[in-house]
């Protein structure tokens, strides 16, 4: 039985305010439910672009992104919010963790802005915070941590509180935009391996984005952004 598309992208092409050509151009890409997907380019190629269309941010002037079933540009910005909120957790390169909340706040928010992934993380008979705490534990954050300001935190430490907090609530999507990109060789494989794990056990699908590519082995799928890209394949032959 095939596994069905959890993402559909046809024709799409955006372009910047004020930039004559467009940055994406991309005519055909599925990404199947439960996929493990490494997206990988140079700086500006597109990446985080992309990741902004898929998570309903931006729009599209042209052609169609089908995210679970729904055509992202028919819908409304209050209710594409609404719809990332439910959906995709992301995990940014910056991490965009709120200063003022102690580290177990931080990774409860999701739970604040949306009722379905609330409901997803009570589902396992706990509370949302026995979950929240669960997911630092798993993913390494010590008891004496969770009530500190994230501003005390290491950056490692902040990246990984950045990954509970995408994963809390079982988001069938999860994000992940150069979250490795400040850590040593030897922390982004043990941040990589918990994000898998979580991922794994949520039955989430994982776009994971960077340009560092011997981190591609550990997943299902490999893309290179400016192969699929005409913008800057016609650049390229520019």
């Amino acid at each position: 039985m095939q596994t069905p598309n959890i993402i559909e992208i046809r024709d799409l092409q955006f372009t910047w305010p004020r930039q004559g050509a467009p940055c994406l151009d991309i005519a055909h890409l599925d990404i199947a439910s439960g996929e493990r997907v490494f997206i990988h380019g140079p700086s500006g190629s597109g990446k985080s672009t992309l990741l902004g269309l898929l998570g309903g941010v931006l729009v599209a002037q042209r052609g169609t992104i089908s995210v679970l079933g729904t055509a992202l540009a028919r819908v409304p910005a209050a209710a594409r919010d609404r719809f990332r909120s439910d959906h995709v957790g992301f995990v940014f390169q910056l991490f965009n963790l709120v200063p003022y909340l102690p580290v177990l706040e931080n990774v409860m928010l999701p739970c604040r802005f949306s009722a379905r992934r609330r409901t997803q993380a009570l589902a396992a008979g706990v509370s949302v915070r026995d979950e929240a705490v669960r997911l630092l534990s798993h993913l390494g954050i010590a008891a004496n941590l969770l009530e500190r300001p994230v501003t005390e935190l290491s950056v490692g430490q902040q990246q990984r509180v950045a990954a509970a907090r995408a994963l809390l609530g079982r988001p069938e999507i999860v994000v992940a935009d150069e979250p490795t990109s400040a850590l040593d060789a030897d922390l982004q494989a043990a941040f990589l391996r918990l994000l898998l794990q979580e991922c794994s056990a949520a039955g989430a699908t994982l776009l994971f984005v960077s340009h560092d590519r011997r981190l591609a082995g550990e997943f299902t799928r490999e893309i290179a952004l400016p192969s699929i890209n005409a913008a800057r394949a016609h650049e390229a032959l520019a």
